[in-house]
């Protein structure tokens, strides 16, 4: 497990990271301060990852992997970002885009009358610019106390913004289609994709063909052919003939998962159909096995890497 340090005099903004973090998988400690952290590491990094100066102020150097972060300004949107410095930051690929547009410098006038103090272009700009780096890059962005202050109104302002960039910046959403956690065949149905095109010309496809298509033993190339246009993605997931099963995720054996090219799905005539119409992401998803991890990816690279598509 990653272990990551979170500095910060802020108790609230510590534990809040915190928090975040450890739902991510990585095992967080705190500091309050510079002279906390260096304790910090230096009771929790073996010696030989990292380098020390003499005391009394040690300088620690981490060779470990890191977490990047981007933060683009320290008030979004109060002044606008400068565009060459915010991309210079985005080639280094961070692992996550954050920012916060709220500050105790703006006074108590724009929190109580639920307003903003800073100009609504000024934070578009912001925004759009760390929208397109991290879905470009594929990264999250999080943004702390919306519109200057945080409150429902600046939050609800700050949602209608991105639907505006993404709407000028013709984004798409591929939707993988299960609305029920317990149960996804509950509402794995193709019709519920159909719906959810009538909504919005941004919203597609992520095409789980393991639970659309696999099961029934039938085809996802005309149904990727006939909305080619709306399928972001195809999720490579095989699985054996099978009737009358409930899912449940805690016992995905069920479900008669299988290695890709061991179950019913044709994938050489499906990815080729698939990439002939443009599709550009496939990913390969695999709920349960028989076989050890190790060879049951093998089995799949194997599978895959001779198709030739």
């Amino acid at each position: 497990m990653e272990r990551v340090l979170v500095v910060d005099d802020d108790a609230g903004l510590r534990d809040l990271l915190s928090e975040y973090l450890a739902r991510q998988g990585f095992l967080v400690e705190t500091a309050r301060d510079g002279r906390e952290m260096d304790e910090r590491m230096a009771l929790a990094l073996p010696r030989r990852n990292f380098t020390t100066s003499h005391p009394p102020r040690r300088r620690i150097t981490v060779r470990k992997q890191s977490l990047r972060i981007h933060c683009s300004n320290g008030h979004l949107g109060f002044a606008p970002t400068k565009e060459e410095s915010f991309w210079i930051g985005a080639k280094t690929m961070p692992d996550y885009y954050c920012c916060d547009s709220g500050s105790d410098d703006i006074g108590p006038v724009p929190l109580g009358a639920d307003k903003c103090a800073s100009h609504p272009d000024w934070q578009k700009h912001d925004l759009e610019l760390m929208l397109l780096a991290s879905r470009e890059q594929g990264v999250p962005m999080i943004i702390g106390s919306s519109g200057d202050t945080g409150t429902n109104s600046r939050v609800d302002m700050y949602v209608e913004f991105i639907k505006e960039i993404a709407a000028k910046h013709k984004m798409k959403v591929g939707y993988h289609g299960h609305g029920n956690i317990t149960n996804p065949e509950a509402f794995g149905a193709l019709s519920a994709w159909e719906r959810s095109f009538a909504f919005s010309p941004y919203n597609c496809a992520n095409v789980d063909i393991g639970h659309f298509f696999a099961a029934t033993n039938t085809s996802a190339g005309p149904w990727i052919k006939e909305h080619h246009d709306r399928v972001t993605h195809v999720h490579i997931k095989d699985r054996k003939p099978v009737s009358g099963f409930t899912y449940s995720p805690l016992d995905p054996h069920a479900a008669n998962f299988t290695e890709a090219g061991s179950g019913t799905i044709d994938w050489k005539a499906d990815l080729r159909q698939a990439r002939r119409l443009g599709v550009k992401q496939f990913f390969v998803d695999q709920d349960g096995s028989d076989l050890p991890i190790e060879q049951s990816l093998r089995s799949n690279w194997k599978y895959l890497s001779q198709l030739n598509f």
